[in-house]
């Protein structure tokens, strides 16, 4: 009897932990995103397509080095389920160390990978990037700290304190003709700020120092997942290098800013599966005989949300472009019908990715990204010198439809039970709903940009019109579907549900 409470008082519950996990990083990803939304419109305002482009070519750099930085062993530290301080200070000493290493690499490297993505100026915004890297390395074990323990309340504070520090210096500067310079000295002093937030909150900073034995556990975990990330984020980012080397600056801004819109779904949604979906079916793993529920769950309770937004901004494109950012930008409405369709599908992919990593199987996820890149890569060069920048939306589409979600099913189908069969069961329904709810919006936007034509507003009625007509039949067409969606959700994300062993 003693032994059953001893071990009673260490059990926590999964359901609670996720749900107040998730509540908070919904909320951070609502607001920031929100708070993103407005800053792109104000900046949209401020800087021109080709200065944006500019800054494009930086950024790109920037994400594909930063997502690399700690080499995998940050997402190691997140599963670990032994003692931390017998890992912790090995992952410190390789994030730092690797983050040095790379961020040094990436300012002596930036004029000669500026020019090669046709874009010479943006030498001196990748340098300023590069920074971004080396605190990155510094934050990455109380980050790790922070998502292990599902307090993404915490998280929220640094990112909004990130954002509010960040914003202020963006408009600052671009207000005074800053260009691409003033957007990269803001990224830096929002990742510097949420940096050290991080580091006060997670209440225990780990000095860096070396085991021996831990090294080559970290490496052989660490090593396939960084090499997915990088093959990842290339491949995420490959149509900015083709489409900045092929068509310029100006296209690149246009383009940028619909691939920003089109990812609205993943930005919020995905945020909040990537920092609880990684630390959650970590936890799951040891009960294999319950994980394809709760990941065909989750695979419906996501679309369920992410892909009307994408087949209502596919549907009003044009309309939503006039209206946020104006009428210089409408260049990018006709990219922006077709990336938002990615958007959708990036949402599912990023769930069973997480869902992967969480299970160990980064190895898996090497082959799932080699495989990716080597389809994308040439489908956006053909895309784009056939199409433009539309077409490097539409090699998205194929390579995730193709490629991606069938290989993360074959991967999971062994260890976590998932099977198309399953996949076609809870996606569906959402995706038959999300292309009726953006006919009917594109057909609704028409009809009203047909009867208020030449008048002052169109574009914004239009939207209005379109945006309430599409949801509205979204939710006619799928609301039982989702009443029993919630409540399979609850029964098995209640507050008794998934009990597991607590670690320290």
């Amino acid at each position: 009897m003693t032994t059953t409470l001893s071990q009673s008082a260490k059990t926590t519950s999964l359901g609670r932990q996720v749900r107040k996990g998730a509540a908070w990083s919904s909320l951070n990803s609502v607001v920031m995103r929100l708070g993103s939304f407005v800053m792109g419109i104000v900046a949209a305002r401020l800087v021109t397509p080709d200065q944006f482009g500019v800054f494009t070519v930086a950024l790109t750099v920037h994400m594909i080095v930063l997502n690399i930085s700690d080499i995998g062993v940050g997402a190691y530290l997140v599963r670990h389920s032994g003692p931390l301080d017998a890992v912790a200070p090995t992952v410190a000493t390789v994030s730092i160390a690797t983050g040095a290493l790379l961020a040094g690499a990436m300012a002596t490297a930036a004029p000669m990978v500026s020019s090669a993505l046709g874009a010479p100026q943006a030498t001196s915004p990748v340098r300023v990037l590069s920074l971004t890297v080396l605190v990155a390395g510094i934050a990455a074990v109380p980050t790790a700290l922070i998502q292990r323990s599902f307090r993404q309340d915490k998280r929220f504070l640094a990112e909004a304190l990130s954002f509010v520090l960040s914003s202020a210096l963006l408009v600052t500067l671009a207000a005074r003709g800053g260009g691409a310079m003033a957007l990269a000295w803001s990224l830096l002093a929002g990742h510097a700020a949420a940096a050290g937030m991080m580091i006060l909150l997670a209440g225990h900073y780990h000095r860096p120092g070396f085991d021996r034995a831990q090294i080559a556990l970290l490496f052989r975990f660490g090593l396939p997942l960084a090499g997915a990330t990088l093959l990842g984020f290339t491949a995420a980012n490959i149509d900015y290098m083709v489409i900045g080397r092929l068509k310029g600056a100006e296209p690149l801004g246009l383009y940028t800013l619909a691939y920003n819109v089109s990812s609205w779904p993943s930005s919020v949604i995905g945020a909040a599966t990537t920092s609880v979906a990684l630390a959650a079916f970590s936890r799951l793993r040891h009960d294999p005989d319950r994980l394809p529920a709760y990941v065909s769950t989750a695979i419906g309770c996501l679309l369920s949300v992410a892909l009307p937004v994408s087949a209502l901004t596919m549907a009003l494109a044009k309309p939503l472009v006039l209206t946020v950012y104006g009428q210089r930008w409408v260049g990018a409405a006709g990219a922006l019908s077709i990336t938002a369709l990615y958007g959708g599908l990036r949402v599912l992919v990023d769930l069973l990715t997480n869902v992967a990593i969480s299970l160990g199987k980064t190895r898996a996820m090497l082959g799932c990204q080699t495989a990716y890149f080597v389809a994308l890569a040439p489908l956006i060069v053909v895309g784009v010198r056939w199409l433009g920048i539309t077409g490097a939306g539409w090699a998205h589409v194929l390579g995730a439809t193709l490629v991606s979600v069938p290989v993360l099913v074959l991967v999971l189908r062994p260890v976590a039970g998932l099977k198309f069969r399953l996949l076609l069961h809870w996606g569906g329904p959402p995706v038959v709903a999300a292309a009726t709810a953006g006919v009917v919006a594109h057909l609704m936007a028409g009809l009203t940009t047909n009867l208020v034509s030449g008048r002052a507003g169109e574009a914004w009625v239009a939207l209005i019109v379109g945006g309430l007509c599409g949801l509205l039949a979204y939710l006619v067409v799928l609301g039982r579907w989702l009443h029993r969606l919630v409540g399979r959700s609850r029964s098995l994300w209640g507050s008794t549900a998934g009990t597991i062993q607590a670690t320290d």
